[in-house]
């Protein structure tokens, strides 16, 4: 309605005025309720368009602006003053790696030791215990040195130009992303339900699958608890119960019935996910028959404006490759899977970053020579810190901020 469309537009201006990354974080997150009653009333009305739209308007809201200034100084020359706060980034970066790195060495140096008699804690566990919480804490506080530097780099006047030509999505952009027999499936968790926003190529117009019942707490922090805090704490045990989770989601999803009502006919899925469900492996999502990745050929992306990014940047002439395998040498398969991608795509050994190969500076000096690169190795999604999600290399991470 008007009243919503008004709403969004004050907290998104409000939003783009603030001086800090934590001040938009804030504005996002006291105002998430509005976009999810216009969602729902769009959906109400059967406005499916209009659902699609505000959706993708709060999806990945700050990838999209990282992806807007990204390409601000490429063809031209850097600022000193930019240049010298990318230099800070680069050594705070290092810094964090080297704590980790301390923190790691420590809890694997010294192998465990029974408790004294008398009930006390071993006193070496407890310098490792006492190490970590510092390290813990050195590395927040680096994090936070980053942060007040990537907020100065964000209210640059020519960012902040940049910003603010990044205009609201609409429908007819979407379109134009989906080839042939090709359909876009995009979630959505409310408090009650999760919808499930479908556009098939050929279409002028979404559809709407609802899983009634499933909303953010009984599907989003299910997903929690069973799936990434699980991986967490005890990765044996997440293993052991990974196809009875998938098999539950799967109903949860009811992917049988979103495919006999929507999806006939199609061939590939680009598939949007929302909150815990970008961790989950879609292809191994077992059907009635086989795995959806047996039924449709899958591609991810964290909102459909991010997908537009990527398709509207120029068509390269001639295809580099490059791979990066196994950085942490914990993945046997990874070595196996950069192989045979090298091997398909006629890779040079040169241009494939093995093992201990795969350090930072490496990587982005591969990064800036090819257009086409196999990641094959750990990454980290941080809930506490989103923007610090990044890259698992050998000798650090490279993260989304950067």
């Amino acid at each position: 309605s008007t009243q919503y469309q008004t709403a969004i537009e004050a907290i998104e201006q409000s939003r783009r005025f603030a001086l800090s990354e934590e001040r938009r974080q804030q504005i996002v997150q006291k105002s998430i309720y509005v976009y999810e009653n216009a969602i729902q009333a769009a959906i109400n009305l059967q406005d499916f368009s209009s659902a699609l739209e505000i959706v993708e308007r709060v999806r990945a809201k700050r990838l999209v602006d990282l992806m807007a200034t990204a390409d601000l100084y490429q063809k031209g020359e850097i600022p000193a003053a930019v240049q010298d706060w990318l230099h800070q980034l680069d050594q705070l970066d290092q810094e964090i790696a080297q704590r980790r790195q301390n923190v790691a060495t420590t809890s694997t140096e010294t192998p465990e030791e029974p408790s004294s008699p008398d009930g006390q804690p071993k006193k070496r566990l407890s310098r490792q215990v006492r190490a970590a919480m510092t390290a813990a804490q050195e590395i927040q506080e680096l994090e936070q040195q980053k942060q007040a530097i990537l907020d100065q780099l964000s209210n640059l006047d020519e960012v902040v130009a940049t910003l603010r030509e990044v205009q609201p999505p609409k429908l007819q952009e979407f379109q134009p992303l989906l080839s042939e027999n090709t359909a876009l499936v995009s979630f959505y968790s409310t408090d009650d339900d999760t919808h499930l926003l479908i556009l098939r190529s050929g279409e002028s117009q979404p559809r709407c699958f609802t899983c009634q019942g499933q909303g953010y707490k009984s599907l989003q922090l299910w997903l929690r608890e069973t799936w990434a805090a699980l991986y967490l704490l005890d990765k044996t045990q997440w293993l052991a119960k990974m196809p009875a989770t998938l098999g539950e989601l799967a109903q949860r999803l009811h992917l049988n019935d979103l495919i006999e009502e929507h999806l006939q006919g199609i061939e590939e899925l680009v598939l949007v996910p929302h909150l815990f469900l970008h961790q989950i492996p879609f292809a191994a999502l077992p059907l009635k028959q086989g795995y959806l990745g047996d039924r449709f050929r899958l591609r991810y992306a964290p909102s459909l404006q991010v997908l537009g990014f990527c398709q509207r940047r120029e068509l390269v002439s001639q295809r580099q490759y490059g791979t990066v395998e196994n950085a942490t040498d914990d993945l046997p398969f990874s070595s196996f899977e950069g192989a045979t991608v090298a091997h398909l795509f006629e890779i040079e050994s040169q241009r494939r970053l093995i093992g201990a190969q795969a350090k930072t500076t490496a990587y982005r000096h591969l990064l800036e020579g090819s257009n086409c690169l196999v990641s094959s190795h750990h990454a980290q999604s941080r809930w506490d810190n989103p923007l610090e999600s990044g890259l698992k290399l050998s000798d650090g991470t490279i993260t989304v901020s950067r």
